[in-house]
C-alpha cells in the first residue's frame, strides 16, 4: 500500500467493524494494521476482507487478510506443486530455470536435481498423468513467473 491509501484502508476498515458489529478501531490500531499490510496492494487486501466478511462473523484482523493473499500453507504448496509441475512440461529437465523462490530449487537439488527427477517419474511427462488437483483453490499470490537462466 501507498500513503495515499490510508483514507480508503480507514474506511474499509471502520466498514468491516460495522458489518462485524464490532466497535470502531481507534486511529492507532488501524495506523499499526496500515503499517503491517503495507507490503500488499490496497485492491488485494480490500479483496481479502470482502471475502472474509462473506465468510466469517468476527472482527477481521491483520493475520486473516494476510492469509487470504497470500494463502495457507497448504494453498501455498499447492501452487508450487503446480508452478513446478509446468515448468518440468513446459522446458523439461534439460533447460536451466530460475522460480520465484530459492526454496524450490533447494528441493530440487535435494531430489536429485531436474535429471534425476525426470528419471525417477518416467512417462509422467505424458499430459493427464499428474495427479488431477485443477479443482482446488489457488490462492492470490504472486505471479509465479520462471524466468530462463539461458
Amino acid at each position: 500500500m501507498r500513503e495515499s491509501d490510508w483514507r480508503d484502508f480507514c474506511s474499509l476498515i471502520h466498514l468491516a467493524d460495522d458489518a462485524a458489529k464490532n466497535t470502531k478501531r481507534d486511529e492507532k490500531t488501524v495506523a499499526f494494521m496500515f503499517e503491517v499490510l503495507m507490503p500488499y496492494e490496497f485492491k488485494g487486501i480490500r479483496r481479502a476482507v470482502i471475502e472474509y466478511i462473506r465468510e466469517d462473523k468476527f472482527a477481521v484482523a491483520p493475520s486473516d487478510i494476510i492469509r487470504r493473499i497470500d494463502g495457507t500453507p497448504a494453498e501455498q504448496s499447492l501452487a508450487a506443486w503446480r508452478l513446478f509441475l509446468y515448468t518440468l512440461e513446459r522446458y523439461g529437465y534439460y533447460d536451466s530455470v530460475r522460480f520465484p523462490s530459492p526454496a524450490y530449487h533447494f528441493v530440487i537439488k535435494c531430489l536429485g536435481g531436474w535429471g534425476q527427477v525426470f528419471a525417477n517419474c518416467p512417462g509422467m511427462m505424458c499430459r493427464g498423468t499428474w495427479p488431477d488437483i485443477s479443482r482446488d483453490r489457488t490462492p492470490h499470490m504472486g505471479s509465479g513467473t520462471i524466468f530462463r537462466s539461458r
